[in-house]
């Protein structure tokens, strides 16, 4: 496989307006502009065959990033996510010295409240 950040997917929970908020951002960042998106219920065979090869029989319910046939999840995705997009964002990189543990029960409370809280919506494909 040619290593390139096109090889790079975002999938996401196209419903969710702080998962489109923060989609829409990335599409209009410079460092991610060649990644691909897709919403959760949009997934491709070839994309579910791969997530499940990689340790999930069920799609997660969470952020997903195939990164060269690697998957990441939850806190992890948005670590690595958050280590493409430069200035700023960079300083999210010290959520690496968090225990997985931790990081991961904070995004699953938010996960868990992101309808309440930010509500609904279709996004724009």
């Amino acid at each position: 496989m040619i290593l390139n950040k096109s090889n790079i997917i975002i999938i996401y929970d196209g419903d969710c307006n702080l998962c489109n908020f923060w989609v829409n951002k990335l599409k209009r960042n410079k460092n991610t502009a060649a990644f691909h998106f897709s919403p959760i219920s949009e997934i491709t065979t070839e994309q579910k065959t791969l997530i499940q090869l990689n340790k999930y029989l069920q799609i997660p319910d969470s952020i997903i990033l195939i990164e060269y046939d690697k998957i990441f999840v939850e806190s992890m995705a948005i670590l690595k996510i958050s280590s493409y997009l430069g200035g700023w964002y960079t300083i999210l990189s010290l959520g690496y010295i968090i225990p997985k543990y931790l990081r991961d029960r904070l995004y699953r409370f938010i996960a868990r409240n992101r309808y309440r809280w930010f509500g609904r919506s279709s996004c724009d494909h």
